[in-house]
């Protein structure tokens, strides 16, 4: 029978370490790409349509709203 722990060890992930595994991203998007070009990219072009749609939205409502106001 394991013995249990009497005390829970804390999580010491500091900014420093986290933006250092950053480093790791360049060479794991060329491995991603290597297996399947046509679905990175297509994959990189829907991640990047989803974050610019919310702005268009935006944009046409404040276009809506500039011709209320006038």
């Amino acid at each position: 029978m394991p013995v249990p722990k009497k005390k829970l060890e804390q999580n010491t992930i500091n900014l420093k370490d986290s933006f250092a595994s950053l480093q790791f991203v360049p060479r794991f998007f060329k491995e991603i790409r290597k297996v399947n070009p046509l679905l990175f990219f297509a994959n990189i072009a829907s991640r990047i349509l989803s974050a610019v749609i919310p702005l268009a939205l935006l944009w046409v409502g404040k276009i809506i709203i500039d011709e209320v106001v006038v």
